[in-house]
């Protein structure tokens, strides 16, 4: 009998069926640019030019760019929204890690958050190993606005022109509920861990001053249903982003260690590596995963 199917994989199965063609037209693109030996072509899989070009909406950049209506901005994010949500489970799905904290290690972190010690580099949170990870949330932090978020997908990207500029690195977070509900969020990479780690501790000022704006926002459409619903919304989304971040930079930062990679090594569990395509007699080729390889990380 198989093996039932993760939700990261069952959504990565739906993303990539929605969008035919699109792990060929990976494989094509990530050639390219390793052939070229642009900078950084190490650090993300590819820049925001060549994943519009995957995409086939080469021409969104430049429609953003002369966009002026409030309706034609908000055209351009919902197509891009549509987009991410095949490139990134895609990604994933190349080598389909997850990776599972233990309790004893997710009390250890949460105590003492990764981000807070001095001895921690700010470059661990581009040491990837794979170009997409799914980051399992552990159970005793699912409560509250977290109580239905079953993970995150997350990846190094270029978020600022084509992979040979060499700027603008972030990651992409995407979380995913139980309903195969994705919202993202970004974290630059430009900036130092203090700085990394003001921000984090001004969440809870952040979260105050926006919620002031979506209470007026609610206040003007006054008797409107669906817009109090629509704003409720769009505040418990803000909200459980900002409970949501600061758990996955601590993680990361740990995922990405050399200890983690020892524990991996203690337990002999196979170590994660980043794909690459390989040529064949119709051009570069790109084989995902058969299936999802969950890797264990817990303290003795």
């Amino acid at each position: 009998m198989n093996e039932k199917l993760t939700l990261p994989e069952k959504f990565a199965k739906h993303a990539v069926k929605a969008s035919p063609g699109i792990i060929d037209r990976m494989a094509k693109a990530r050639h390219k640019v390793v052939t070229a030996q642009k900078p950084g072509c190490q650090f993300a899989f590819l820049s925001k030019s060549a994943w519009l070009e995957v995409s086939g909406s080469t021409d969104l950049l430049d429609k953003a760019a002369a966009l002026q209506s409030f309706q034609a901005q908000m055209q351009y994010a919902n197509q891009m929204t549509k987009l991410d949500k095949s490139q990134i489970p895609a990604l994933w799905a190349l080598s389909k890690g997850i990776y599972r904290l233990g309790p004893k290690l997710v009390e250890s972190l949460q105590a003492a958050p990764r981000y807070e010690r001095e001895d921690t580099s700010i470059d661990l949170l581009g040491n990837f190993k794979e170009w997409c990870i799914y980051l399992e949330l552990p159970d005793q932090l699912k409560t509250g606005l977290l109580s239905n978020i079953d993970g995150c997908f997350v990846a190094p990207g270029i978020v600022q022109g084509a992979a040979d500029d060499g700027v603008k690195k972030c990651l992409n977070i995407e979380s995913l509920d139980k309903q195969t509900s994705m919202t993202r969020q970004f974290i630059p990479l430009d900036l130092t861990l203090p700085d990394i780690k003001s921000i984090l501790s001004d969440s809870e000022q952040l979260m105050k001053q926006f919620r002031e704006l979506v209470e007026q926002r609610k206040a003007q459409l006054g008797s409107n249903e669906q817009g109090q619903k629509l704003g409720q919304k769009f505040l418990d989304s803000a909200d459980m982003q900002l409970q949501l971040v600061p758990i996955i930079v601590n993680f990361l930062l740990f995922i990405n260690s050399p200890q983690a990679e020892r524990l991996l090594l203690k337990t002999e569990q196979t170590l994660p590596c980043k794909v690459e395509p390989q040529l064949s007699k119709k051009g570069p080729r790109l084989e995902p995963a058969p299936r999802a390889v969950i890797h264990t990380l817990e303290l003795e």
